[in-house]
């Protein structure tokens, strides 16, 4: 049985080893398969290099911090809520970037077949979407039903 320090290690050493895979497969978009189809004005290329810098190292750099403090309980309580708060945020905003943008998608960006880039970024969106929506959905009910953040 694994107690609450086993089982926060287990999910950051998983996650760590998930958003590394994810960098390199971007990493690869930016220097090797850059390519975009033609007539699509949707650039998921910059999007992935905007989930890059913005989302995965941070993530990751956070991740690592808490590393550092593998064989130890001592502050259990706030990496929890840092990860728990600060991680989804950060995929909440590049969603809503992405979203931002989304006028620019049409039927030329997946045909004849998806480019690298679209895949990668259909990907990011699939592994992020529940902790954004949740996010959003959050933030959206405290700036609705809260008088003390809207005055």
């Amino acid at each position: 049985m694994l107690d609450e320090r086993q089982k926060f290690n287990k999910k950051n050493r998983d996650h760590l080893i998930l958003i590394s895979v994810i960098a390199v497969a971007i990493v690869l978009n930016l220097e090797v398969w850059p390519d975009e189809n033609n007539n699509c004005y949707f650039d998921s290329t910059w999007f992935n290099k905007v989930f890059l810098y913005g989302v995965v190292i941070p993530e990751a750099l956070l991740r690592c911090v808490f590393l550092g403090f593998w064989r130890t309980n001592r502050y259990i309580d706030h990496r929890k809520t840092v990860r728990d708060v600060l991680i989804p945020c950060l995929y909440a905003g590049w969603f809503t970037l992405a979203m931002i943008y989304y006028d620019d998608f049409s039927t030329a960006c997946y045909e004849p077949y998806p480019s690298y880039s679209m895949v990668l970024f259909t990907i990011n969106m699939v592994i992020i979407l529940p902790k954004a929506f949740f996010t959003i959905c959050v933030v959206t009910f405290l700036v609705l039903f809260s008088p003390c953040i809207l005055y």
